[in-house]
């Protein structure tokens, strides 16, 4: 792939991520009837089935290159990081069911300005 491509795929790929996050609140939106916590646990339901199949292929080559840090911190830090995502998406939905769709929209992509 060369330089001039990439250039193109990243917008491209910001694009899409955006549209997809707007796409996800206004499921959360429209969905009201349902708690939040189960929204967020389908959402990682879902989350865990697409990062599995991206994870299989590597560990069927004997492989962990996506896991980084020393063996003896990666428990530790996987689930410190899987704890602040998780805690981050329960206060992502949760500020998609209680405030308007464009201030929790804005709200979390305010941490990029940071």
């Amino acid at each position: 792939m060369n330089h001039n491509s990439k250039k193109i795929l990243a917008p491209a790929f910001m694009i899409l991520s955006a549209f997809s996050f707007a796409c996800m609140g206004g499921v959360i939106k429209y969905a009201e009837s349902v708690p939040y916590i189960e929204k967020v646990f389908f959402r990682n339901l879902i989350m865990f089935f697409l990062i599995s199949a991206m994870l299989i292929p590597d560990l069927r080559k004997g492989g962990f290159r996506i896991l980084a840090g020393k063996p003896q911190n990666r428990v530790k830090l996987l689930a410190v990081r899987s704890l602040f995502g998780f805690t981050g998406v329960l206060f992502y939905f949760y500020s998609v069911e209680r405030l308007v769709l464009a201030d929790s929209s804005l709200l979390n992509s305010f941490h990029q300005y940071l």
